[in-house]
């Protein structure tokens, strides 16, 4: 057995490690080669790797803006239907991204997180304070001191007083409530508190080359090839379309609290629209059932692998 022991930074920068089996070493040993590159083998950290995927903010979901826009891209959407499964799919996702755009904000996708006793209320007094604090650097030079300026401090330190009760106030209940579910709940804010503690390093996952990731990644989901459905075997028949009695079937199961998938749209955005938008949903899935396919968009995922413990790091089984 051939091992060569190096840290985890410095494992990262290696590559093309093998044995010389056909090199004579003149001894009972084999030479082991390998390339150091001055780059490193995958991503440099974990944040580094992340997509960042569009996000609403939908508790501030504004209903009206919602159903209006719905209604103007209900209206847009009634001449398509020369349009194949694929591009009523993607008509769909854009459309109900516009929506989103128009009815709630994006959240902001930033490497680092807020502070866990970060709410709306201490966001705002802040942005009061930085806003009074810019009026006094643009008129004390002219005004000097006067009534105005002495008002302005009197102002800042005010609003500097209401923000240190907020954050104080927030890390006294955040603080009750963590003592509260510590027992009931160890992996939910508790959890999150001490983690973000610790160093941030990268997982063995993320180190691995990729060869070795798209080999787990095809073992785990192996491609049966390419299945190409000759039209003329399937006869289609409208009785098979897809009715909007049907569409507010499925609609009723959709789980509003699930996290949305890679393209941001919440369950709730599916739910609310679904009536004014189920022309556009039953054009789509009798597209597809008529075609005989399933939107690319729609297999998006994102994989996140798991290493089993004790388990060889490059075999596929071990995730």
């Amino acid at each position: 057995m051939d091992l060569s022991w190096a840290s985890a930074s410095a494992a990262r920068h290696i590559c093309n490690w093998r044995v010389a089996v056909d090199t004579e070493s003149l001894s009972d040993h084999r030479y082991v080669f390998m390339e150091v590159l001055e780059r490193i083998v995958g991503p440099l950290r974990r944040v580094a790797t992340e997509k960042h995927f569009p996000r609403w903010c939908v508790r501030r979901i504004n209903v009206d803006l919602l159903c209006a826009a719905a209604n103007v891209k209900a209206w847009s959407s009634l001449s398509q239907r020369d349009m194949s499964a694929e591009q009523l799919a993607d008509r769909i996702d854009t459309v109900l991204k516009e929506i989103s755009d128009v009815a709630m904000p994006r959240l902001k996708t930033t490497d680092r997180s807020p502070a866990y006793w970060w709410n709306e209320e201490i966001a705002d007094l802040r942005v009061r304070c930085v806003r009074v604090r810019r009026c006094i650097l643009r008129r004390r030079r002219k005004y000097q001191d006067t009534e105005m300026v002495r008002n302005l401090w009197d102002g800042l330190r005010e609003a500097k007083k209401l923000l240190r009760n907020a954050i104080r106030k927030s890390k006294l209940i955040l603080w009750q409530g963590l003592l509260e579910t510590l027992d009931a709940d160890p992996w939910g804010m508790p959890y999150r508190v001490v983690l973000d503690k610790l160093r941030r390093t990268s997982s063995l996952v993320e180190s691995l080359p990729p060869a070795v990731v798209r080999g787990v990644v095809g073992a785990l989901f192996p491609w049966a090839g390419d299945f190409d459905l000759d039209p003329s075997l399937v006869g289609w028949d409208e009785a098979l379309a897809v009715t909007g009695e049907e569409v507010s079937v499925a609609v009723v199961r959709i789980n509003v609290s699930k996290a949305p998938g890679p393209d941001g749209i919440s369950g709730r955005l599916v739910k609310d629209t679904s009536i004014v938008l189920a022309r556009m949903w039953t054009s789509c899935f009798t597209a597809c059932l008529r075609e005989g396919v399933f939107p690319a968009p729609w297999k998006m995922a994102r994989l996140v692998l798991l290493k089993k413990p004790g388990k060889p790091d490059l075999a596929s089984s071990s995730y």
